[in-house]
């Protein structure tokens, strides 16, 4: 048996080596030819490889059943091949491949070569008591496989009550640099996670599972990841799985690495209701077909060397189109068969998204919801054309307005001839009535549409945090005239990972100089356009807003959101220029001051505008230019504010205190999107401000479990104190812990009702004299 299994699995590796030599590096879709019999590679060493097949034996089994009752596996046979060398023996040894128990799922190769990737192939047989004896063998899937070539530790940039962040910028960055002497180095980065509730190791395999079945692709550019939902009396483990592909000069090369980050725990509020957490992404299906249309020969009749080709003439009621000359003089156009007349129909047409229709109706075969209802009105109900005719007019249609026109027939040629077919146009336009060289979409769409930057963001800052949103601002940038109407996104759809908003942010300068001030901008917009080195962070299409650390407290910032708007025109994309929110900390932006003619705040009069005062970057390098051209109207400035956080009406910004206090609005708990923040002191100049995120707590929640309030020191560095000063009944209920500017105080489940004091005392520092206050807590 052993001989036989040996024999059957070099020759099923010479017939499929081809096709496994790239199946690790296929995007995993939401449903891949023969997807059910793939084994997956769930965990790797540097000399050691654990396969997993336990999805494809359950599928297997359930077929099987439909067969034989009480199917069962007798045994598994698995097989490792060097992917570099065909005919080498198996590196289990020669004794050909191991038999393992058939209730068995997992098996790990040992004594591999981290500088090599292998193939993995599983034999099987499988029978039943009802089967009489007959037994059925076959293979799963062979894939390439590669060790873990390194493993490093992944940074947390930091966590909230529900969310938390991890950083893998500069591993990818080492990556670059450790292959920057090769070419077509190309890395794809997978996401797993799990709640460390059964242990970290439970929890690491479980995470490395979700990487080996692709459960999560993320995209090409990203290099961070905001966790959303988390639970805060939990803590994580993430990982992240690279697949790194290169040429060597002679051949092409994989390699792998993982990036883990362990005992991740959430702390502070709960801010849930800020950071939402989306629906996964789904990766598309791209085999689905739309049936409406399968199995029809469909013909673009617009260009003049077309199969077939249809001449269109329009004025402002009427469209005529013309099929009697085509490129071939021998081509006849003749009625379809089992049809006595060539059969048309015209349909107006719909402003509709192609993805989303694509994912409704199917991929294949899919020429959007005009044309399928051109299709299903010429096969129910057709204008018929009169026998000899060559042209047909449309008439009594709306002025300057978009059709879809289907002409059924069949045609004949010398060298080839067509008994069914459906030529269409898809957007067909009456006139407007003007006269002269018509403007294209394009050009309508970009002549009057603002710049983003036209749109305020709102930033809330809390010392070395920010958080970003930018959901008003994208709303009212896509609801402009100029683009409501064209189904407008961030960027062309990805059938397996999502599009991002990129993130830049800077320190503005002290100077109040027009060269600091550009530079600093600039250094914004680079971080943000940054993708491809790795500089940026990022966040997904499904969100809008991101919370940023590690911030200067003492500091204000310019912040940056780019994106890559696009949108589409009867199903036809049209891309603009990447897009830039704007957010200064001292006041207006100052793309926006110039454009409006407003004095940039805190800083010398408008300039002249020249172009070396512009940012750098440009259409031409592929950058950002927040000063599009052309120029927008002034009609329809923005005038969304954030008027809870406004220093200025006029300026449009949510703002914060030099010292970085948000004037009442950080996400809170009791499910709100802000809470206001209690001051326990007047925020008198030269003294310490201290305020506290609570002064209550129910009895009844601290039975259940503990609870904490936090304080926020600002406007001085002093060393921080705190003294519990209650009365002798309720000390040693609560626990203090200082940490940066922020003091938690910390009550144990039980804690007895009253009212706690706490003696805090900021030490005097430069300019800021010593500050002492009594915080005061009350539980009932």
């Amino acid at each position: 048996m052993k001989k036989k299994f040996k024999s059957r699995f070099r020759l099923l590796f010479c017939i499929i080596a081809v096709f496994s030599l790239s199946c690790l590096f296929i995007p995993k879709t939401a449903k891949a030819a023969n997807n059910e019999r793939t084994i997956y590679c769930i965990d790797s060493t540097e000399t050691s490889i654990t396969v997993d097949w336990s999805s494809a034996a359950n599928y297997l089994l359930q077929q099987k059943n439909k067969e034989w009752k009480n199917s069962y596996f007798e045994y598994f046979q698995v097989s490792i091949y060097d992917s570099e060398d065909n005919t080498s023996h198996p590196v289990s040894g020669p004794g050909g491949p191991p038999q393992i128990s058939g209730s068995t799922r997992r098996y790990t190769f040992t004594g591999l070569d981290p500088e090599k990737s292998y193939n993995v192939y599983v034999g099987y047989s499988i029978t039943s008591s009802s089967s009489g004896g007959w037994r059925s063998s076959s293979y799963l899937t062979g894939v390439r496989f590669c060790p873990a070539s390194k493993t490093s530790t992944m940074p947390v940039l930091g966590v909230s009550g529900t969310t938390a962040t991890v950083d893998y910028r500069n591993l990818l960055k080492e990556i670059k640099n450790d292959y920057k002497d090769y070419s077509s180095l190309n890395i794809s980065c997978y996401l797993g996670y799990a709640d460390e509730a059964d242990g970290k190791d439970a929890a690491l395999q479980k995470a490395k599972d979700m990487i080996g079945k692709k459960e999560l692709k993320l995209n090409k550019s990203q290099a961070n990841y905001m966790f959303r939902g988390l639970s805060s009396d939990h803590s994580y483990t993430a990982v992240i799985g690279a697949n790194i592909q290169y040429h060597d000069g002679q051949k092409t090369k994989y390699k792998f690495r993982y990036f883990i980050a362990t005992g991740i725990k959430p702390e502070g509020i709960d801010d849930s209701a800020t950071f939402q957490k989306a629906a996964q992404f789904v990766p598309a299906d791209t085999s689905t077909i739309d049936k409406t249309m399968q199995g029809k020969y469909f013909v673009n009749g617009q260009y003049t060397n077309s199969e077939l080709y249809i001449k269109a003439d329009s004025t402002t009621d009427s469209i005529t189109i013309d099929w009697g000359t085509q490129k071939s003089t021998t081509k006849k156009i003749t009625p379809a068969k089992d049809e006595s007349t060539i059969e048309l129909m015209l349909v107006e047409n719909k402003q509709y998204n192609p993805e989303s229709d694509k994912r409704q109706y199917g991929y294949s075969y899919n020429y959007g919801p005009n044309l399928r209802e051109a299709v299903k009105r010429i096969d129910s109900s057709p204008i018929k054309v009169k026998s000899g005719d060559t042209s047909y007019t449309f008439n009594n249609l709306k002025k300057d307005c978009s059709y879809g026109i289907v002409m059924k027939c069949g045609y004949s040629d010398t060298d080839k001839s067509k008994d069914l077919v459906y030529a269409y146009l898809r957007d067909t336009k009456t006139s407007d009535g003007t006269e002269g060289k018509k403007q294209s979409t394009y050009s309508k769409i970009t002549s009057e549409l603002q710049g983003a930057y036209m749109f305020d963001m709102n930033v809330l800052r809390n010392g070395s945090i920010a958080i970003l949103d930018w959901s008003s601002a994208l709303e009212n940038f896509y609801n402009q005239d100029a683009l409501k109407d064209f189904n407008p996104q961030n960027g062309y759809y990805s059938n397996d990972y999502e599009n991002l908003f990129t993130i830049g942010y800077a320190e503005l300068p002290e100077s109040c100089s027009q060269p600091d001030l550009v530079a600093s901008y600039n250094k914004a917009i680079k971080m943000a356009e940054g993708t491809s080195g790795y500089d940026a962070l990022s966040v997904e299409n499904s969100y809008r807003n991101f919370r940023l650390y590690g911030l200067n407290p003492d500091k204000k910032y310019i912040f940056i959101v780019a994106f890559n708007p696009i949108c589409y025109n009867y199903g036809d994309s049209i891309s603009l220029s990447r897009q830039t929110f704007c957010y200064d900390e001292s006041g207006m932006n100052y793309y926006k001051a110039q454009k409006t003619g407003v004095s940039y705040y805190g800083s010398e009069p408008k300039p002249s505008g020249t172009t070396k005062d512009k940012p750098s970057g440009s259409s031409d390098t592929g950058k950002t230019d927040p000063s599009m051209n052309p120029a927008p109207s002034d009609k329809s400035q923005d005038s969304t504010t954030n008027k809870n956080n406004s220093q200025d009406s006029s300026n449009g910004s949510g703002t914060s205190s030099a010292s970085g206090i948000p004037v009442n609005s950080w996400p809170g708990d009791k499910g709100s999107n802000a809470e206001t923040e209690i001051a326990v002191n007047k925020k008198v100049p030269g003294k310490a401000w201290i305020s506290q995120d609570k002064d209550t707590i129910a009895a009844s929640t601290l039975k259940k479990k503990t609870q904490t309030v936090t304080l926020t020191i600002n406007n001085s560095k002093g060393k921080i104190s705190v003294k519990d000063i209650s009365k002798k009944g309720l000390l040693k209920n609560a626990t203090v812990k200082i940490k940066g500017r922020k003091v938690t105080i910390k009550f144990k489940k039980g804690s007895k009702k009253g009212t706690y004091k706490f003696k805090v005392t900021v030490g005097a520092k430069g300019k800021i004299k010593k500050t002492t206050e009594t915080v005061k807590i009350k539980v009932k």
